[in-house]
Parts: structure tokens; C-alpha cells; sequence
């Protein structure tokens, strides 16, 4: 997975239910946990600061697991964050990758079909707009030659 793909999505939309059968295709250990956890953070929240973060409680050991990993991150750049998840992810679960790029062709193509779908509608409305115009300007010229007509 590349770090181009990392830019061009979020990290909330890295589903990770491809990966839900844990165990069976993907086997991530309690660390790799930590360190997706702690990326996620610092794409989200940014570098850790204690001052903005409330206390984790004495016998939270899973919390403070977090926390540690995620502070040893540093000032990790938002977008390097970004890229490391998707090379830790790419490692631990290479069926993902397709996985993520079917779902981006999917977007792409709903996205593709939704723009030609407006495009057709405002054809539409500029055809109706255009036949309404002539037909104002065909009954102008009937309603003109009948009061000529009449005239004479």
C-alpha cells in the first residue's frame, strides 16, 4: 500500500473488517495493535500531549500501552503517520491491499457515474430550456404575422 494512497484516503475510511477474521488470514500481535493504535492517534489527534489528554486510570495497562506507544512516535508527521500505518498494515495483511483498491475503483466508478448522471440531467434541462425558447420565439413570430395579417 502506498504512501499515495494514504494521502488520497483517510484513515477512518481503512475499514478494517477485511481484516476482522484475526487468527485465521491476518495474525497481528498485542505490538502491532499498539503501533496501528498509535498511528491512527497521531493522524487524528496529532503528536501526543499530556496536558490535552485526561489520565488513564492506575490498572488501565492496555491504555497506558497505548499512550507509551504513541508517544514514542513523537512529532511524526501527519501524513509520514499515514504512510507508516499503511506499510505496517501492507506487512501484516498483504490481502488487504486489493481489498482497499477494489473499494477505491468502486468510489471512483460510483463517483464517474454520479458526475455523468448530473451532466446528462443539465443536458436535459439546457434542451428543454433551448426547445422552450424557440417555442416562445416561433408563437412571438405567429402572433406577429397574425397581426400583420390582420392589419391589412
Amino acid at each position: 500500500m502506498s504512501c499515495r494512497l494514504a494521502s488520497s484516503m483517510t484513515m477512518s475510511s481503512l475499514n478494517l473488517t477485511h481484516c476482522e477474521k484475526e487468527g485465521k488470514a491476518v495474525h497481528l500481535t498485542y505490538g502491532d495493535k499498539l503501533k496501528l493504535v498509535a498511528y491512527t492517534k497521531q493522524v487524528q489527534v496529532g503528536p501526543y500531549d499530556a496536558e490535552k489528554m485526561p489520565p488513564v486510570g492506575y490498572f488501565d495497562v492496555i491504555g497506558n500501552d497505548r499512550r507509551k506507544e504513541w508517544q514514542a512516535l513523537g512529532d511524526m508527521e501527519r501524513h509520514r503517520a499515514m504512510c507508516e500505518f499503511c506499510l505496517l498494515l501492507d506487512n501484516l495483511c498483504p490481502t488487504f491491499q486489493p481489498y482497499v483498491e477494489a473499494h477505491r475503483r468502486d468510489l471512483e466508478e460510483k463517483e464517474r457515474l454520479k458526475r455523468e448522471e448530473e451532466e446528462r440531467l443539465q443536458r436535459e434541462a439546457e434542451e428543454r430550456e433551448r426547445q422552450r425558447l424557440e417555442e416562445e420565439a416561433r408563437k412571438m413570430q405567429e402572433d406577429e404575422r397574425i397581426r400583420q395579417e390582420q392589419q391589412k
